[in-house]
């Protein structure tokens, strides 16, 4: 299983398939700064942040695009023995999804 941080900077893969309390810890051995080294996308920074005495990572992502700042912010965190999240987006909603891994195709989805 993989987990594809939102905005797609970052991935991470999860060995125990299935297992959200495993996927999650990883996650959090992600916590830092982050930045895009790509030239053909805008300079992005992602920071993995550990909150809530470590029940859940949240991330902040920044961008410009067209010389306008882009920044959006996204929750992990365990619900039970899923990973779920919650993205607050620019554009003013709020979905939360969680995570499944598909053992056939041996790759995770986000479920709306």
């Amino acid at each position: 299983m993989t987990i594809l941080v939102w905005h797609g900077i970052l991935s991470i893969p999860n060995f125990a398939a299935g297992n959200g309390v495993d996927a999650f810890e990883k996650l959090k051995a992600l916590v830092g700064h982050w930045e895009t080294d790509k030239t053909n996308m805008n300079k992005a920074t992602l920071d993995l942040e550990l909150t809530s005495g470590g029940t859940a990572v949240l991330e902040k992502f920044h961008m410009v695009e067209n010389g306008k700042p882009v920044e959006m912010t996204t929750l992990y965190y365990l619900d039970g023995d899923q990973v779920k999240l919650t993205h607050y987006c620019m554009a003013g909603n709020q979905p939360t999804m969680k995570g499944s891994y598909a053992r056939r195709r041996r790759r995770s989805r986000s479920i709306w």
